[in-house]
């Protein structure tokens, strides 16, 4: 193996792998929660913990982006969409039946952690499940008593739901870390993090990068239709140019027509074009 192999997997590896330094979810660390935590302990009083906005759809493309790493283990589809939305509770309440023990075992940390982070969060905010979003962006995080008198305080609501969260992320990283050893993932791994990461430099709050990457294959679906209507729009028109140079002229109504609906139909597509391309720069740049 050449050393830039050696260097390709290292860094793969650290790209797949758990970091504490990482914006999964929002704008907040797994490093900033337990920092946060502690402080609280040492000073005996809540820290702050600013966390962004946190919603379903963030904590359902967080989690399939780290899964879609590992194409080979986790597919192409997301397992949190249900009718073309992305859902935690259809998530929870799905059975696992994959066939394979160790996928089984993973899918159920998943959804073990999501169900317990809906419960803290419900009671917490009723209307979660209705708004889809947290209303705060920021957390008190601190110690609760606990009910045992010769008991140690444990880390309150805020702190327990977000450490649910990253144990989901913790479980898929972990995971895609095993399959990397052995050959049947490896391969799909390497290209998937080569194409998002040409400089195998991953940063440290990533793109919706499924959402990216299907843009990206419309995109290019797109402009092909678009060069065939174009295409159409000059065969129509050279047919065109060319009946009105008989004498007499013959009519060419209905070629007119059919090129007055082409150039329609490529005013539509270069609309849709547009807005793929804005969406995609958006996700790129956010």
């Amino acid at each position: 193996m050449t050393q830039q192999n050696i260097q390709q997997i290292k860094r793969t590896r650290d790209i797949i792998a758990y970091d504490v330094s990482r914006k999964y979810f929002g704008q907040w660390t797994p490093y900033e929660l337990n920092r946060s935590y502690w402080a609280s302990v040492k000073k005996n009083d809540s820290v702050s913990l600013h966390i962004g906005l946190l919603s379903v759809d963030d904590i359902c493309t967080a989690l399939w982006t780290e899964m879609s790493y590992n194409p080979v283990r986790f597919g192409t589809k997301s397992p949190f969409k249900f009718q073309d939305k992305n859902s935690i509770e259809h998530f929870v309440n799905t059975k696992i039946d994959t066939g394979d023990q160790e996928h089984n075992i993973v899918l159920a940390k998943i959804q073990n952690n999501l169900r317990k982070f809906l419960k803290i969060i419900t009671r917490c905010e009723p209307s979660f499940s209705r708004k889809r979003f947290l209303s705060k962006t920021s957390l008190d995080i601190n110690q609760t008593p606990s009910q045992n008198p010769m008991a140690k305080p444990v880390p309150n609501w805020a702190y327990e739901m977000l450490d649910c969260l990253r144990d989901c992320i913790h479980a898929i990283a972990s995971q895609n870390l095993a399959d990397f050893h052995r050959k049947s993932y490896q391969t799909e791994i390497l290209e998937k993090v080569k194409s998002r990461h040409p400089n195998l430099i991953r940063p440290t709050k990533i793109p919706n990068f499924p959402a990216i990457e299907k843009y990206a294959d419309d995109e290019k679906r797109l402009t092909a239709s678009i060069f065939e209507k174009n295409g159409q729009i000059s065969d129509t028109q050279m047919r065109i140019d060319a009946l009105q140079e008989y004498d007499p002229p013959i009519d060419t109504s209905a070629e007119r027509k059919l090129l007055r609906k082409y150039n329609n139909q490529l005013r539509k597509l270069d609309t849709i074009l547009a807005t793929i391309r804005a969406n995609k720069q958006r996700l790129l740049t956010r």
